[in-house]
Parts: structure tokens; C-alpha cells; sequence
């Protein structure tokens, strides 16, 4: 007999057979219980490949891109009218990162090429189109940074320094356009290089073309993000372009000048010309030409003022001038109290940091003895932020040997007598 108050349990509710009735109520009343794990996903194809190298040659075409992680081979297509590939595309399959279009290529023609990584479930999106012109181009001068340095204007017959520019990076792969006269600090439109089109020379290394770039910024120029834009170049050599233009369609305001939304209609819509006006800016030599000075050298780099004299350095070019009545930093011709004193190409240099010399080739003789074609040597000495003196010697040399033999440390007083030294601000 059980106990006043006390309630025995049945044999058969035992604990083996309570346990799961107890998780079955508290499922039923809403209480968590195991969770499942989570689905595995499914496979996916791999990503698009990112082309990392274009080298045209003549008759041949060469594209390298990186790995992609998964890929296990990749295809390529390529035409000359650039089509999209579609289902019925035919496509060469290649397991290196390297493909070589060599089936007798037109010179100076257009191939559209598209490259896709290929797995076990399916092929990525393709990368691309990248355009190039198969022919005699030495592709490795177009990387650096080509700069605007001075440009002589005729619209009003000053000189003056700006800092329009492009760079490319060295694997012709980014490319960025710094805005007119802003120091190379603010981007005017930057974006990936979607193809380079050089013309025909006839005979000889192609030296003009067009790069196109697929808008990744669209910087002060306000150019549309995704869409496509050219940049024209001329008398391309190994120390830089003597002219280069971002393309204009029409007047400046055109809505074309924004980017257009097909590589295809890029290239046939932004043409190559050889009128002066065909790009925003155009500068004759030797004011276009690749940034040389490295290192500390950038210091150098600006505006130097001594009461009435300046000494200008911008890339590898070189100006002194007096500045006249009006004060205002601009040397003129049509300014009789204005004195050019020399306008020349930085050929070489010796930086021993706080001092060093400037080896100058005189491009434009001015009014203090200096001679046209001949070399000279500008020294510096105490470069600190803001403050530099400077010191020329007024005798040229015919060759940079010479110069160099004659002026080979800033701070010999034989060769730069210290009272010659004058200290300029920026």
C-alpha cells in the first residue's frame, strides 16, 4: 500500500521510456532541440581570370593572367570585330596562364580577346575584351609615368609649368590620369587598361596610339564607372611621349566624353588623329617625358623662389627665369623685364641628400650666356622641406662627360664657390 500523500510511479514509466515522451512535449511546445548542420554548398565555377600582362609583337600576340584558385585549364577566343562570344563560340583550352595568338595576325588590326577559367562544374565568366594591335611596338616604354612638366603656350606666350599626366603600371594592366595643375595629388579618372591601339608607322617601331581604359574611378572628370574612354599618344620613345591627349568627341561638353558603354564602340568612336587639338592637352618636346628623378630627388621637385629668380623642376625638366614687374611667378617673352635664363632635360645627376647637382641639357638658350645643345651643372645644397639654395655655373660644356668631369661635388668650393649659393623657398 502506498503512503497517504505519496504517489508511486508504474513500472512501465520508467526513465528509458519518459525520456523521449519528455522531448517529444518539449518540441511540441515550441522549445529548441539539435539543430541540423548547415548544407554544404554547392560547387561553383571558378572566378574570371585578371589579365596580368599584354606584349604584342609582329604577326603575334601574348596574354598572360594569374592563377585562379579551382581552375583546372582555361579558354580563350578572340576576333577581330568584337563580338561577345555566345553558346556556339569556339573556345581553345590551354592549362597555362599563358596563351600565344601567332596564326599569321594582322599588324596594327584589332583582336578582341576574351579569357575564362574552366572546373569540374563549369566555365567562369570571361574576362575581358581586351583589345590589342599585334605589330613592331615597344610596348615597355608606354609603363611609368608620363608627365606634362612646362608647356610653352601660345594662347598667351608664357611658360609655365603643370601636371597633367598619366601613369601605368608595369604590367600594362591600371592606369590613372592626374587632373591639369594639381601636382599629380588629385585623379582626374583612373580605370584598367581594356586595350592599346597602335597605327601603322609604315616602316619602323609604331610610336602613336590610343589606350583604352575601362572606368574604375570617375574622378574629377566625372567619367561613368564601367564604361569606356581613350587616351591618345604620340612620338612614343623610351623616355616618354611628346604628346598625349585625353580623347574630346565633339566639344568638351559632349556626353560621349563621359565613357561609352562598349569597348567596340570606344574604338571606333574615339579615332586617332594627328591634329594638334585631338586630345584636352598636347605638349610638344622634350616637356612630355617620364618622371626620372627617384628617391630623395623628389624633394626637388616644385617652384623655387629667390626675390626675382626662379628655379622650376618638374620631372626631368628644368627651368630658370627672372620674374620681372609683374610678380606673378610666369616668365613672357612679350615682358621686356622678364629674363629666361635656360630650359633643359634633367640627363643625370649626384644626390648626396641634403646637397647634390644637376646635370642639364639646354634645350632653350636664354639670356645669360648659356648655349643651346650644350650640358651644365645646377647645384644644390642644404634641401630641407621648403628652403633649398641653388648655384649655376654659367659655363657649358659640349658633352655630359665634360660636365660631369669638371663638377662632381656640390660641395667643393672650387667648383660651386659658396658665395654663389642663394636660398630658395618654395
Amino acid at each position: 500500500m502506498c503512503k497517504k500523500g505519496f504517489w508511486a510511479r508504474p513500472a512501465f514509466l520508467s526513465a528509458a521510456f519518459m525520456l523521449p515522451v519528455l522531448l517529444a512535449v518539449l518540441l511540441l511546445a515550441g522549445c529548441p532541440g539539435p539543430t541540423d548542420p548547415e548544407p554544404e554548398p554547392l560547387p561553383q565555377p571558378p572566378a574570371a581570370p585578371v589579365i596580368t600582362g599584354i606584349s604584342p609583337e609582329p604577326s603575334k600576340l601574348t596574354f598572360t593572367w594569374g592563377a585562379v584558385s579551382g581552375a583546372v585549364s582555361y579558354e580563350v577566343c578572340y576576333n577581330t570585330d568584337g563580338t561577345e562570344p555566345t553558346a556556339e563560340t569556339t573556345w581553345t583550352t590551354t592549362s597555362a596562364t599563358t596563351v600565344i595568338l601567332e596564326e599569321s595576325l594582322t599588324d596594327y588590326t584589332p583582336y578582341y580577346v576574351w579569357i575564362r577559367a574552366v572546373n569540374n562544374v563549369g566555365a567562369s565568366a570571361p574576362s575581358g575584351p581586351v583589345a590589342v594591335t599585334p605589330g613592331n611596338i615597344t610596348i615597355d616604354n608606354l609603363m611609368g609615368y608620363h608627365q606634362s612638366n612646362i608647356q610653352f603656350a601660345d594662347s598667351n606666350n608664357e611658360w609655365y609649368f603643370t601636371d597633367d599626366g598619366f601613369v601605368i603600371d608595369e604590367n600594362l594592366t591600371t592606369f590613372t590620369y592626374y587632373e591639369y595643375n594639381t601636382g599629380g595629388g588629385v585623379v582626374g579618372f583612373a580605370g584598367t587598361i581594356a586595350g592599346i591601339i597602335a597605327e601603322d608607322p609604315s616602316s619602323g617601331p609604331a610610336t602613336d596610339g590610343r589606350i583604352f581604359i575601362k572606368i574604375t574611378n570617375g574622378g574629377t572628370w566625372n567619367k561613368t564607372a564601367g564604361s569606356y574612354y581613350a587616351v591618345i599618344y604620340k612620338n612614343l620613345t623610351d623616355s616618354g611621349v611628346t604628346e598625349g591627349g585625353a580623347s574630346k568627341y565633339g566639344d568638351f561638353t559632349a556626353e560621349e566624353n563621359n565613357g561609352l558603354p562598349s569597348l567596340q564602340e570606344a574604338i571606333t568612336t574615339y579615332a586617332y588623329s594627328t591634329a594638334s587639338d585631338s586630345g584636352y592637352f598636347a605638349y610638344p618636346a622634350p616637356y612630355n617625358t617620364k618622371t626620372v628623378l627617384p628617391g630623395s630627388l623628389s624633394a626637388l621637385q616644385g617652384k623655387w623662389c629667390w626675390e626675382e629668380m626662379y628655379m622650376v623642376v618638374k620631372g626631368n625638366t628644368f627651368l630658370s627665369f627672372i620674374d620681372g614687374s609683374e610678380g606673378d611667378g610666369i616668365y613672357s617673352p612679350d615682358n621686356e623685364e622678364d629674363l629666361l635664363y635656360i630650359v633643359g632635360e634633367i640627363v643625370d645627376y649626384i644626390d648626396k641628400g641634403a646637397s647634390g647637382i644637376l646635370y642639364v641639357h639646354t634645350v632653350v638658350a636664354g639670356d645669360s650666356g648659356y648655349e643651346n645643345e650644350k650640358f651644365e651643372a645646377i647645384a644644390w645644397k642644404g634641401l630641407n622641406g621648403n628652403n633649398i639654395s641653388f648655384c649655376a655655373q654659367m659655363d657649358s660644356h659640349s658633352s655630359i662627360d665634360d660636365v660631369k668631369t669638371a663638377y662632381d661635388d656640390p660641395d667643393n668650393g672650387d667648383q660651386f664657390d659658396p658665395e654663389y649659393f642663394s636660398v630658395y623657398t618654395k
